[in-house]
């Protein structure tokens, strides 16, 4: 026992042998340590489960607050290890949390050779991870739905149901309930980048959305379509499914619904008759769209509020995240029953002093916006010419 202890602790960098000075009287204190453990198993566990998460003794001469306590202090590095996929052993994803963890070891990882520490570390991308197995398809589909509103749910299982498109629901988040003012809403960035007062039903939908990013992250999927409660389906909705999923090297965020008819630069066609394009300008609506894993991620981290969902996600460009379209717009957007969020918004804003914060703020973006999204189209044409220059 005490041998697989210290080949442990070794393995996992706790100690090291050649280290010199105050280090390596301390090490060799900590080798002595693990050798005592031979006569007590349990003590023996736990001085492992320190070595690994690297603390230190503090009856040692030489301990300090090491690494690890100065992690666990920082708000900005609080993170956990836990199974990414399900049916994996080895895939992990890191997630923000208040505590680190790692998982014990399974019984096919207890043999006679120096056990593997799980790593610590993001794996790779995760918009390239695999799904956990053969029969998982590659990409959920996720409804948002009111409780209360029943209407818009039957109607969305009907519509569903006649292109054949598996769904899960997800209870929205109703703004109605919720008590302010709240961790994860900024009222002031809300208020000058915006020029708008709290809007409940936003917020609700905006914690929705977030939601459902997480749910992503949550399963073996690698996309994610996420439905809000208004939208309707072309016949040829399925097929036009898969071809995306087939071209999805070139987006993480794929836009399905707009309420706006800015210019949008076709790249790529689709057998479909439709072209996967790039907006250059600012594009509201969230009613449907494509995410994934590494967009889930991002999405995950949109706390707290500060914009109107449509518009937040719509600033995937600063966080180097490649949107795109498909157009003609394959998917529309009814208002029967009208949504919550459209009732009365012009109680919502500030008086006309509000442009003082608002305009320089979207100015900026959208100067950013338009200069980052057409070189990424350039790019891509040029790419697109280079294939096909005969050789």
């Amino acid at each position: 026992m005490g041998d697989q202890v210290v080949r442990i602790a070794v393995a996992a960098g706790t100690v090291d042998q050649h280290a010199g000075g105050a280090d390596h009287e301390y090490q060799r204190h900590r080798l002595g340590q693990l050798e005592d453990a031979r006569d007590a198993p349990e003590q023996g566990l736990e001085t492992v489960a320190k070595s690994v998460r690297g603390d230190r003794d503090p009856q040692h001469p030489n301990a300090g607050p090491g690494k690890s306590q100065a992690r666990k202090d920082s708000p900005f590095l609080r993170f956990r290890t836990t199974p990414a996929f399900a049916g994996t052993h080895a895939s992990r994803r890191v997630r923000a949390t208040g505590a680190m963890s790692v998982s014990p070891p399974s019984d096919r990882d207890r043999h006679d050779d120096p056990p593997r520490i799980p790593p610590l570390s993001p794996p790779c991308d995760p918009a390239l991870a695999p799904s956990a197995n053969a029969d998982t398809p590659p990409i959920a589909c996720y409804l948002i739905n009111l409780d209360r509103a029943s209407l818009r749910r039957r109607h969305m299982e009907d519509r569903l149901a006649r292109i054949g498109l598996p769904f899960e629901r997800v209870p929205a988040v109703d703004g109605s309930a919720l008590a302010f003012p709240r961790e994860d809403l900024c009222e002031r960035s809300l208020r000058v980048m915006h020029g708008r007062r709290r809007n409940a039903a936003e917020v609700g939908c905006y914690l929705s959305h977030v939601d459902c990013a997480r749910r992503l992250l949550d399963s073996p999927h690698r996309f994610a379509l996420v439905l809000e409660d208004d939208v309707a389906f072309p016949a040829d909705f399925l097929d036009l499914l898969n071809e995306i999923i087939r071209h999805a090297d070139s987006w993480d965020l794929l836009r399905l619904t707009t309420v706006n008819t800015g210019p949008k630069l076709a790249y790529r066609r689709l057998n479909s008759g439709r072209s996967l394009a790039i907006a250059l300008l600012r594009e509201k609506g969230a009613g449907a769209y494509v995410i994934n894993r590494r967009a889930a991620a991002w999405i995950s981290d949109l706390i707290p509020m500060r914009l109107p969902f449509d518009l937040a996600f719509d600033l995937e460009y600063l966080c180097g995240l490649r949107s795109a379209f498909v157009t003609p717009v394959p998917l529309r957007q009814s208002e029967e029953p009208v949504s919550q969020i459209q009732i009365d918004l012009a109680a919502y804003k500030y008086s006309r002093w509000r442009y003082l914060t608002v305009m320089p703020v979207r100015t900026g973006l959208e100067i950013a916006r338009f200069a980052l999204r057409l070189s990424r189209y350039v790019r891509l044409r040029l790419g697109t010419a280079r294939k096909q220059k005969p050789r």
